[in-house]
Parts: structure tokens; sequence; C-alpha cells
């Protein structure tokens, strides 16, 4: 069965286990966060998305190395993780997720909802990357 660290390792990374680390995975997102959250996404018993969501404070988290297994993409997985960590993330209080994306994956988060952001803090400032953001409305 796959897990997380393989669903990052063979289908964002694109390595191979000789040349992949899970410690490496914390190295990638270095900036210190409140909270760090690993999620496995599963369909119908099978591991098919992993994602990272960091909140940066009590209320903004960063979403981060989302990846679809490559038996799984083109089925909407993506779409559906996405929603389901937006759902989780609210219901630990978070009002802003940002998502760090390069351009061939902007249009993605596009469709689930994000926006451009007009501004973004430092930590989530990278050449080549457009950053993107959505208001999400916490559960009371």
């Amino acid at each position: 069965m796959r897990n997380f660290h393989e669903i990052l390792r063979c289908n964002l990374f694109r390595q191979t286990p000789k040349n992949y680390y899970a410690f490496d995975h914390n190295n990638f997102f270095p900036e210190p966060v409140m909270r760090r959250f690993q999620l496995l996404f599963s369909v119908d018993g099978e591991p098919a998305a992993a994602g990272t969501l960091d909140f940066l404070d009590d209320n903004r988290a960063a979403l981060r190395g989302v990846a679809v297994t490559a038996d799984r993409q083109g089925q909407r997985i993506g779409h559906r993780f996405v929603k389901a960590v937006c759902e989780f993330a609210a219901h630990l209080g978070c009002e802003v997720i940002t998502v760090r994306a390069n351009p061939g994956s902007a249009g993605f988060y596009l469709k689930c909802g994000f926006d451009k952001a007009a501004s973004c803090p430092p930590e989530h400032e990278s050449p080549g990357s457009v950053v993107l953001q959505k208001t999400i409305a916490p559960e009371p």
C-alpha cells in the first residue's frame, strides 16, 4: 500500500527510493510553522493523494506538496483532496489558505477556488512561482 512519502517521492519529486528520504520533505518546506499536518487522501480504501497543510499562525495556513498518484490523475482526485483539506482547515479555525504553485499548476488551484494573491508574506515569495489564496469560513 502506498504511503504519504511514496506518493510525494514518485509523483511530486519524481525520485526513486535510492534518492528520497522522508526527512527531506521537512527540509523542502523549512520555514517555521505552528502545526504541520501530513495528509493522505484515500479513494476506495487506497491512498490516492497526499499533501502538507502548515498552519503559519492561528488563522493562516499553507497548502504544500500536493500530489496525486499517477493511476488516479485525471479523475478529479486532486480537486476532491483540496476540497477536503479546505474543510479540515476550516474545522481547525483557518481563514485563509495560501498555495505557492509553479505556473503550470496555477490553473488547477484557480479551478479549486483560489485567487491570485494581491500580496504575499515573505515566506511565500519564490522566483518563478505563483502565489494563490483562498478565503475559507472557519467553523464556529
